[in-house]
């Protein structure tokens, strides 16, 4: 087992137990529950907020990251720092969220907090185009340029770039999979290949729910390279209608996106916390190593959302909330 295995493992094992998460989960007032979490953490400074702990814990990630970084090299370590990746590309959506509906001048200054940022080029009075032309020498100029262009409502330009931008994250990790040992990159496409298939449901579900566009738009905001679901089927999905999208998903490995038991979004992340966790079974080491990091992301989000839970909330709608681990 090689050190950065080691060293995440150890990080693994320092991830809140059933227990704390038990107390967390039932406990209703945020300073207890602040407490509860300093007793687990003792390096967690004095925390009043739910945003400052969700910058510490996104910082403390950040900082885990770069140091198991250091004991990977050549292809495992490129495909590891695109993987990563998807933590700055979720703070540029945020970003062109916040420009877009005028409030970057409130939200900046917590973006800027966050370590995984700090290569982002963004100034208070940007605006779209102004955050675009900074830019330019990144990986992503080319995905955020073309809706320079675009004249649609806020609302779906917004949804259309942060689709185009993780079209952009998976079709690179594909890429990026070519380079490395054969058996290695093939377990690495089987993986990528079950979270496009889930994103490629997602999007399904969202653009016939919410949006009016023709078969083909529909097949163009899809990704190919799916395990399960293939350039015919996606196709063949996009011209159906969503009742009929639901009945195709019901009979496949992914059955429970649409399983009355549990809203949509729970059922996707829970999906992909299954998928992550079959990496563990793995002989790569870098496969153990994205599970591990898959799993302090999942804890990081259940500890953000057990803080927002107060009475209003009882026991079963807060387990409804919290994501597999």
């Amino acid at each position: 087992m090689r050190a950065y295995v080691v060293k995440a493992k150890a990080k693994l094992g320092k991830l809140p137990s059933k227990e704390i998460c038990r107390d967390l989960l039932y406990e209703d007032s945020l300073e207890r529950k602040l407490d509860i979490i300093r007793a687990n953490k003792s390096e967690i400074p004095n925390i009043y907020s739910k945003k400052d702990m969700e910058i510490f814990l996104s910082n403390s990630l950040y900082d885990d990251l770069n140091s198991f970084l250091k004991f990977l090299k050549g292809e495992e370590k490129n495909f590891f720092i695109k993987y990563i990746s998807k933590f700055e590309l979720q703070l540029i959506q945020l970003i062109v969220q916040a420009i877009l509906n005028e409030h970057l001048k409130d939200s900046l200054d917590i973006i800027k907090r966050e370590k995984f940022s700090q290569n982002i080029n963004v100034s208070k009075d940007d605006d779209f185009q102004t955050f675009v032309e900074k830019s330019k020498s990144t990986r992503y100029y080319r995905t955020l340029y073309p809706f320079l262009n675009e004249n649609m409502q806020k609302d779906s330009i917004i949804f259309l770039i942060s689709n185009s931008l993780n079209k952009f994250y998976y079709r690179d990790l594909l890429e990026e999979t070519k380079k490395l040992p054969k058996n290695l990159g093939k377990e690495l496409r089987e993986f990528i290949g079950k979270e496009i298939d889930i994103f490629n449901i997602e999007m399904l579900f969202r653009l016939k729910n919410y949006f009016i566009l023709n078969d083909y738009e529909i097949f163009n905001y899809l990704i190919e390279g799916g395990k399960y679901l293939k350039t015919e089927d996606l196709k063949k999905l996009s011209k159906l209608s969503l009742d009929k999208v639901k009945e195709k998903i019901l009979g496949s490995p992914y059955n429970s996106l649409f399983n009355n038991s549990s809203n949509f979004y729970k059922a996707k992340q829970d999906l992909l916390s299954d998928n992550s966790k079959r990496l563990n079974n793995s002989k790569y080491d870098l496969l153990k190593l994205i599970y591990i990091v898959d799993m302090m992301e999942i804890s990081n989000k259940n500890i953000i959302s057990m803080l927002e839970f107060d009475e209003t909330f009882d026991k079963d709608e807060k387990k409804h909330y919290i994501i597999k681990r």
